[in-house]
């Protein structure tokens, strides 16, 4: 999961759909149910000015302690993805409803106007699931083919082009897909034949093909294969393999990779000492993995306590998580984490900018920490500046960025 670093600046200038001249309170990320999120940011320096203007922050007021979430109607467990400003949900009927920021098309629905409420994708049916990063959205449909809409400075639309799109373009020459993690501006899919293919930016050899050359198409990842899921963090990619270790490629300035360098890898490397690893999680710039003994550890950047070992120095190799046992689950976001328990309650540690530890301040911690009357979690989704869970009873609480915004 993946997410902006740092975003504590604000814009304005949002415009309501058909609702000018009238005070909304914008849910910046709303939630819907149980679902691996993938938040994209970090635009690197060569796309600035690129064939689209760069997204900016929004700003917004805290919400410290969880709260009831918006709904819709409809919605799938495991069919939700969080990007940036925006957020989808997969519907019983397969289609797909998206809402919030939309400056490059990222709703899906044919504009670039911002939605305060749910919207169906134009034209998307037959999805099983989703992944949102930045300013792009994609989603597997039947038969494992692969369609993305919204930002598409460096390809990452896979359609050949650089030319965003406010509806969604098939991605060329894939099938098969199993699972999606969208970096923005990379995107990864995982194939039945449990190897990995990457488009877009690469930069920092996020695509994993032993260079740093872009592609608008498909490429596979070179030397990767018995994959069983993947993530993507700000500019790097993880897999978990089947022999429940990891490997990942791309930036690497605070050691997010794992691998004890702080050197870009434009080749999957293996993550340093860690086996036994049932699930991984890619925040901002860091990445933490669990373990089958029901704790975490996670490595890179530090600067927030996102790794949870009480300390704020980052490091190239997995650390363990202070006190943290009886993990069933957990979500890297951008400068913080979150993790639920086998006794349905959750703890979080990292950045508290916002309220989104959910303890009921806006200090940070760099270990664990309880999140506020909150029980019956069944799983948790960590964004930019927000954190949500849904709950055994099929509803969802959050601590999120919000924002009063006069039109």
């Amino acid at each position: 999961m993946q997410c902006v670093k740092k975003m504590r600046t604000t814009a304005s200038g949002m415009r309501d759909r058909g609702s000018a001249g009238l005070q909304v309170r914008h849910l910046l990320v709303a939630v819907l149910g149980a679902a691996s999120v993938s938040l994209a940011a970090g635009i690197p320096s060569g796309l600035a000015g690129a064939s689209d203007a760069v997204p900016r922050p929004i700003g917004g007021d805290p919400r410290a302690v969880p709260h009831a979430g918006a709904s819709l109607p409809g919605g799938r467990g495991g069919g939700l993805a969080a990007g940036y400003g925006h957020t989808c949900a997969v519907q019983e009927d397969a289609t797909v409803q998206c809402w919030g920021w939309n400056a490059f098309g990222q709703l899906g629905d044919g504009t670039t106007a911002n939605g305060w409420v749910p919207g169906s994708v134009v034209g998307l049916d037959g999805v099983t699931s989703l992944s949102a990063g930045l300013g792009t959205t994609c989603a597997i449909r039947g038969g494992g083919a692969v369609a993305c809409w919204g930002w598409n400075a460096a390809g990452q639309l896979g359609d050949g082009s650089t030319t965003s799109s406010p509806v969604p373009l098939g991605v060329n020459g894939l099938s098969g897909a199993r699972a999606l993690a969208v970096s923005d501006p990379a995107v990864c899919a995982l194939l039945e034949d449990t190897t990995v293919s990457c488009w877009g930016w690469n930069g920092e050899g996020q695509l994993g093909d032993g260079t740093t050359t872009p592609s608008r198409t498909p490429v596979p990842v070179t030397g990767l294969s018995g994959v069983v899921a993947i993530d993507a963090g700000e500019n790097h990619t993880c897999a978990l393999l089947a022999a429940a270790t990891v490997s990942c490629w791309g930036w690497n300035h605070y050691g997010q990779l794992g691998d004890g360098t702080r050197g870009d890898a434009s080749l999957p490397v293996t993550v340093q000492g860690l086996s036994g690893v049932t699930a991984i999680s890619a925040g901002g710039s860091h990445t933490c993995a669990l373990l089958t003994d029901a704790t975490v550890s996670c490595w890179g950047w530090n600067a927030d306590g996102q790794m949870g070992n009480g300390t704020t120095a980052d490091s190239t190799a997995p650390v363990a998580v202070s006190g943290l046992t009886g993990v069933v689950g957990i979500s890297a976001g951008n400068n913080g984490t979150c993790a639920w328990l086998s006794d349905s309650t959750v703890r979080c540690w990292g950045a508290n900018y916002f309220g989104e530890l959910g303890d009921g301040s806006s200090l940070g911690s760099s270990v664990p920490v309880v999140v506020d009357g909150l029980v019956g979690v069944v799983a948790v989704t960590v964004g930019a500046v927000h954190a949500c869970a849904s709950l055994i009873d099929g509803t969802v609480e959050g601590a999120e960025r919000t924002r009063d915004i006069v039109d």
